[in-house]
């Protein structure tokens, strides 16, 4: 019969013999994988900030075409192409802190267009006062 496996120490005073729970090295198996962790957060690229100039240089231009003509004038029609080209120069200075390139090329659009059609009219009315 074979002898019964010693689960302790023969001599529990021997060096070595005998340690305190808390002061054991944790029993972990070999080739065992750690408990349960949450996969890191990934990892995205920074997203540039929407420019504020930029976006209020494109509603300024619509408003300019589209019921600017009522009482304002082309007043938002400049104040969009002034807002839209100091986007633009904000944008070019620092591409990666600003964004919103698309918002000032419409708004300078929108506000070259209501200034043109603003210029137009007063040409026209020029022109039609001194033939009549």
């Amino acid at each position: 019969m074979p002898e019964p496996p010693i689960w302790r120490a023969a001599d529990p005073n021997a060096p070595g013999g005998w340690v305190a729970p808390d002061e054991r090295q944790p029993m972990s198996p070999p080739n065992v994988t750690p408990p349960w962790q949450p996969p890191p957060p990934p990892i995205y690229p920074r997203r540039q900030q929407s420019q504020g100039l930029a976006v209020a240089s494109m509603v300024l231009g619509l408003i300019g075409l589209f019921v600017g003509w009522i009482c304002l004038g082309p007043i938002p029609g400049v104040v969009a192409l002034i807002l839209g080209f100091v986007a633009l120069s904000q944008i070019k200075r620092s591409p990666d802190l600003n964004g919103g390139k698309p918002f000032a090329i419409v708004g300078i659009i929108a506000g070259a267009l209501n200034v043109c059609i603003y210029g137009a009219f007063f040409i026209l009315g020029i022109v039609s006062n001194l033939f009549h």
